[in-house]
């Protein structure tokens, strides 16, 4: 470049925008490849190290018309400091090799995230408001979001530490549960728990429900492709969860949430004043007058309740009487 085109560049305060502008775009260059490594499993192949081209157009590029064109590629990731090469082949640096750790797939779904749902909101949104549109639940990628949602694990596990006994009858209700990992660890934690996970994304729910197939909790939780806010599960819960997404209810619907909370705290208190009448009850069998006014107090407290609920409440008599005459 001259001498003359610098200072020009310089004048009009160009070059130094251009700069700027190209300094920029690294970043996002370098996670935009990482996350597009991760996608096509190249980080997976490089995982243990370096692997020669020929192998990794084997996987990648079957076709050898398409070979010049990987290459350059992974020349690109090189560049952009994700990729190493040398005499043994192309080897992981930078984010990508970060990713790489099967732990670390939560990092590596929250870069894809973000060049996919965050991109497309960005851009998008103004169109979508333009035409008096609105976001839809099926144009994200539920199954990511629930990938990616695994970062805050740690904090949301201490909460389940915190909320759940090692022991004792536990009916959770999750709401937005993801993969389903923190019912997982609730289960984990308390052998007697059991559970409904409620998940709006049918993508998210699938998946929920393949990973509690693999941990084997089958018949202790069901999970259920739904609407909170429009279809509420049948039974009773003692414990209602909400890890990380109340974002996702607009604030004038959250008046909602606090009315199932309060409706989780009178059923559990509710079935705890009725296991206390059952217990009168069977230590009162001989006496008929007394056994007639517990019976009437029972059907009093009970009375007016939603359908699902005595069902419920029915199975725990049940439940309570049967180990009596044991």
């Amino acid at each position: 470049m001259r001498l003359s085109t610098i200072i020009r560049g310089m004048r009009q305060k160009s070059l130094f925008a251009s700069f700027r502008a190209m300094g920029a775009l690294t970043p996002f260059y370098r996670l935009s490849f990482a996350a597009s490594a991760f996608t096509c499993s190249l980080v997976r192949l490089l995982a243990d190290g370096p692997v020669p081209f020929e192998k990794i157009a084997s996987r990648l590029a079957k076709d050898s018309g398409s070979h010049g064109l990987l290459r350059a590629w992974l020349d690109l990731g090189v560049r952009v400091g994700e990729l190493g090469r040398g005499a043994r082949g192309y080897s992981l640096k930078g984010y990508s090799r970060m990713i790489a750790a099967p732990e670390r797939d939560p990092h590596a779904a929250l870069f894809q995230e973000a060049l996919s749902l965050h991109h497309d909101l960005i851009m998008n949104t103004p169109g979508k408001c333009a035409r008096g549109e609105k976001w839809r639940p099926e144009e994200h990628d539920g199954r990511l979001i629930a990938r990616s949602s695994r970062l805050g694990e740690p904090v949301v596990m201490e909460a389940v530490d915190r909320t759940f006994p090692r022991k004792g009858k536990v009916r959770l209700l999750e709401i937005g549960c993801g993969s389903g990992v923190y019912i997982r660890h609730a289960a984990e934690r308390n052998p007697s728990l059991t559970a409904v996970g409620i998940e709006l994304s049918e993508q998210a729910a699938v998946y929920a429900r393949d990973n509690i197939r693999e941990w084997g909790l089958e018949g202790r939780v069901r999970i259920e492709n739904a609407d909170i806010r429009k279809s509420a599960p049948a039974g009773g819960f003692d414990v209602a969860t909400l890890h990380n997404n109340i974002y996702y209810f607009a604030e004038e619907t959250r008046t909602d949430l606090e009315q199932m909370r309060a409706e989780v705290t009178r059923f559990k208190e509710l079935t705890g004043q009725v296991e206390g009448l059952l217990a009168e009850i069977a230590r009162t069998r001989e006496t008929t007058e007394e056994l007639r006014r517990l019976t009437g107090e029972l059907e009093s407290r009970i009375k007016g309740l939603p359908e699902e609920t005595l069902r419920e409440l029915a199975g725990l008599i049940q439940a309570y009487l049967d180990s009596k005459d044991q």
